[in-house]
């Protein structure tokens, strides 16, 4: 997959993920299903922290986001207390931003150094391009596991009534 590839595969991903927050109230959101860590506004804030953390920390530049949001939805977090309605505008609002900014930093050639790292698939990131191409996969499954929590809420919310 090429960078290019990548960032529509990516634009794609975060396309589908906005319409499925906006297609759910504050409370669908917060929701943990039994058996889950997590809840949807979780996986909309984490796939924009790891992007942070997988393109800018390990090719030593700052992120772009507020450190609080990126640390909040890190690997291995889970949401502790309601995200309010703001924070969740915030969050939707990086899934672009944040993307053209990618973009932006990618014409500028910033990119020049990588850290080596090696993913919790056990795949080794040696530059922005693995970086982008991880990403990619990384988003879709989110959106994936974001899906599912939708469906089982509202299989959930069915049963109770």
């Amino acid at each position: 997959m090429t960078i290019q590839e990548s960032l529509v595969s990516i634009a794609n991903t975060r396309t589908y993920f906005l319409m499925l927050a906006d297609s759910l109230i504050d409370q669908e959101l917060n929701r943990i299903p039994t058996g889950y860590r997590n809840n949807v506004v979780w996986h909309l804030g984490h796939i924009v922290s790891v992007q942070q953390s997988l393109c800018y920390r390990l090719s030593g530049l700052p992120i772009v986001i507020p450190t609080e949001i990126s640390e909040k939805y890190a690997r291995h977090t889970k949401p502790d207390i309601f995200i309010q309605i703001e924070e969740i505008q915030i969050l939707k609002e990086n899934l672009f931003l944040t993307l053209k900014q990618l973009k932006a930093d990618l014409d500028a050639k910033r990119f020049l150094h990588y850290k080596p790292y090696i993913t919790v698939t056990n795949e080794k990131l040696v530059n922005i391009d693995d970086a982008l191409r991880f990403d990619a996969f990384h988003e879709l499954l989110h959106l994936q596991k974001a899906f599912q929590i939708r469906d089982v809420n509202m299989l959930s919310n069915r049963d109770e009534k």
